[in-house]
C-alpha cells in the first residue's frame, strides 16, 4: 500500500534541518527510514526508477524507506527532514510527491519535533508520532483537494510532461491539448501548481538531463547530447546550458574530466 491513508507511524528517527548548496548526482542506496522532505526555499530534483521527481516550496516528497536514487539541488536553500519509521504495510515503490498549500504550518511542526528530537531520552515518542501524523494528515487534505481543482484539470498534461519532457516537439500547444483546454488556461493553472512556467520547467530537467550524459560519456558529443534532451539546435543548447550553469558543455566535460583525476 502507497498512500497516507495506510500509514501507521512506529517512531520518529530523526529531524534534520538541511541547509544545501548547489550539488549534483548525490547517491542514496538503499534508505534505511522514510523521509519527509518540504523546502523552506531552493529546489531539489530526485531521480528513481527512471522519473525525475522535483521538490520545491511548493511540493514536498516522501522518499520510502529501501529506496535507492539519485539526488541533486539545483537552487541552493533550506531543506527540512523528518525521518520516520512505519509498519511494513506502507510500502510505496516510488517516490511520493505532495502538494504544499501553506508551508508555514509544516515549518511550525517541523520546529515542535526539532524541540522532541534533542530531549535524550527521547521521553516525547507519543507527541512526535502525534505532530508527524497532523502533518501526513494536512498533506492528504491538499491532496484531495487538489484531485478535485485546478491540478485535476492539468493532471494529463502533467504526466505527459514527466514522461516526454526531452521531446523536441513537446510545446504549451502539445500538453494543453493534453488536458483538452487552451494553451493560455495550461499556462495559467501550471504556473498556479508549479510556481514557474512549463518552458521553464521543461528547461531545468532538460538541463539536469543534459549535465547527467555529459558526466556519464565523455564521448558524446556535444550535439548528440542536445538531439537526446530535446534541443534541434546546438547552438541554443550550449546558450541555455551555459546560461543554467555558467559553463558552456564543453568546458562543463573538461571540468569535470579534470575532476575525476583527482
Amino acid at each position: 500500500m502507497d498512500n497516507i491513508e495506510s500509514i501507521v507511524v512506529t517512531k520518529l528517527h530523526s529531524v534534520m534541518d538541511l541547509k544545501n548548496p548547489v550539488f549534483e548526482n548525490m547517491k542514496k542506496r538503499n534508505r534505511s527510514v522514510h523521509g519527509l522532505c518540504f523546502p523552506i526555499s531552493g529546489t531539489m530534483v530526485y531521480h528513481h526508477n527512471g522519473k525525475s521527481i522535483v521538490s520545491d516550496r511548493q511540493h514536498a516528497v516522501l522518499i520510502p524507506q529501501g529506496a535507492t536514487y539519485t539526488y541533486s539541488c539545483i537552487e541552493e536553500g533550506e531543506f527540512p527532514l523528518i525521518n520516520f519509521y512505519t509498519t511494513d504495510d506502507f510500502s510505496p515503490s516510488e517516490i511520493i510527491v505532495y502538494e504544499i498549500d501553506d508551508i508555514t504550518e509544516y515549518i511550525n511542526h517541523f520546529r515542535e519535533l526539532e524541540k522532541i528530537s534533542l530531549l535524550t531520552p527521547l521521553n516525547g515518542h507519543l507527541k512526535a508520532i502525534k505532530i508527524i501524523y497532523e502533518i501526513l494528515i494536512r498533506l492528504h487534505k491538499v491532496e484531495l483537494n487538489k484531485n478535485s481543482a485546478s491540478f485535476d484539470t492539468i493532471r494529463a498534461s502533467v504526466n505527459y510532461l514527466q514522461n516526454h519532457f526531452s521531446d523536441a516537439g513537446l510545446t504549451n500547444k502539445v500538453l494543453a491539448e493534453k488536458s483538452m483546454i487552451s494553451e493560455i488556461y495550461f499556462r495559467k493553472l501550471f504556473k498556479e501548481n508549479f510556481g514557474v512556467s512549463p518552458k521553464q520547467y521543461i528547461q531545468e530537467l532538460r538541463i539536469l538531463k543534459a549535465k547527467n550524459l555529459l558526466k556519464g560519456n565523455l564521448c558524446a558529443t556535444v550535439s548528440e547530447v542536445a538531439e537526446e534532451i530535446g534541443f534541434s539546435n546546438v547552438y541554443q543548447f550550449s546558450a541555455a546550458f551555459k546560461k543554467a550553469t555558467g559553463y558552456t558543455p564543453t568546458d562543463f566535460i573538461k571540468s569535470f574530466k579534470s575532476t575525476e583525476e583527482f
